[in-house]
């Protein structure tokens, strides 16, 4: 395969600013995806917009507004900063990002990638356990944006990697690296987001 590759970094999302307006917008599109919220739309469409895109956009702007940086979103600078690393490791690579929900959304990453040029698509979604609410719905977001652009030779995407020895040496080293500036705690606790049964 002849071509350049082109890597799709993808995140859940973020909304455009830590304010009421912006939360409504990005709440509604994300507690929407049926991928995320999984009761019949005749039953969730009148509680997300009666009751939650009432209430819970105002709350959740405050909590927004203690950790949103000079830069922006936290997320969505964390992201691009991934992106930007893959790219000075990766010279040759053409890199975008594409958040799931809001902005940069993933059609409008993967139409630059298609723009400059790049025939193989990786997309690595950074969710390294496979789940239908963060993996899946990045894909079948994936899936509709491509109907619309022209085609890539190849795609490819990730759908996890919390095995791979290369995630598990990097989460080691991250961890070394807090201890050796903050010493050895007696016990170590990882949290790991939780979907209901």
């Amino acid at each position: 395969m002849n071509g350049k590759t082109g890597i799709l970094i993808v995140n859940l999302g973020t909304p455009d600013a830590p304010d009421e307006e912006a939360l409504r917008s990005y709440l509604a599109e994300f507690l929407s995806d049926p991928y995320v919220v999984d009761y019949p739309r005749w039953l969730w469409k009148p509680i997300l917009n009666r009751i939650i895109l009432r209430v819970r956009p105002a709350k959740s702007a405050a909590l927004y507004q203690k950790i949103w940086g000079a830069e922006g979103s936290p997320l969505l600078v964390t992201t691009e900063a991934i992106a930007a690393g893959i790219a000075r490791q990766q010279p040759d690579w053409q890199v975008a990002v594409g958040m799931r929900y809001g902005a940069p959304g993933i059609r409008q990453g993967l139409a630059a990638l298609s723009a400059g040029g790049a025939a193989h698509l990786v997309v690595l979604p950074l969710f390294p356990q496979y789940s239908t609410s963060t993996t899946e719905t990045a894909k079948q977001a994936v899936y509709a944006a491509l109907e619309s652009l022209p085609p890539f030779e190849q795609v490819t995407i990730v759908e996890d990697y919390h095995q791979h020895p290369a995630y598990i040496e990097a989460l080691a080293e991250s961890i070394s690296g807090t201890w050796a500036q903050t010493g050895q705690p007696e016990k170590q606790l990882f949290s790991f987001h939780g979907v209901p049964e």
